[in-house]
């Protein structure tokens, strides 16, 4: 679990793509290139990429006092998500998890006094991965 958060963080901080749009919170902007017949929806501290049943959101927000492990739990919470499967460990947390029977993966990363979450939901996670790999910090 710790690698995958691990090589998680690494493709967040090191990748590189020009043609990626900007988002994220004025602390912690970051772009993410386009997919093709992907729609992209700026929200609150990130960015929703949707289509059909498949979801991939990227949020970074200031973590306060919260744990990953708080974070993740108040999210499948509020998500009211099903099955949930935490592994969690001092660097972060990922849940496997249903949203009325389609697949969800949560990562959630503590960097500094920032949470990273991304959320994976559907089962397109190759196109989701690519995704992913294209982000960097600005």
């Amino acid at each position: 679990m710790k690698t995958l958060l691990s090589v998680v963080l690494l493709l967040l901080l090191f990748s590189v793509n020009a043609s990626a749009e900007s988002f994220g919170p004025h602390f912690a902007p970051f772009t993410i290139a386009p997919v093709d017949g992907w729609t992209q929806q700026a929200i609150d501290s990130g960015v929703s990429i949707t289509k059909g049943k498949n979801r991939l959101t990227i949020q970074i927000l200031k973590a306060g006092n919260l744990t990953a492990k708080q974070f993740a739990k108040a999210l499948v919470d509020e998500a009211k998500l099903q099955k949930a499967d935490f592994d969690c460990d001092s660097d972060g947390c990922m849940v496997v998890a249903e949203d009325n029977g389609v697949p969800v993966t949560l990562i959630i990363n503590a960097v500094d006094d920032f949470v990273h979450i991304l959320t994976l939901r559907g089962d397109d996670k190759a196109t989701m991965h690519t995704m992913i790999e294209s982000i960097t910090f600005q």
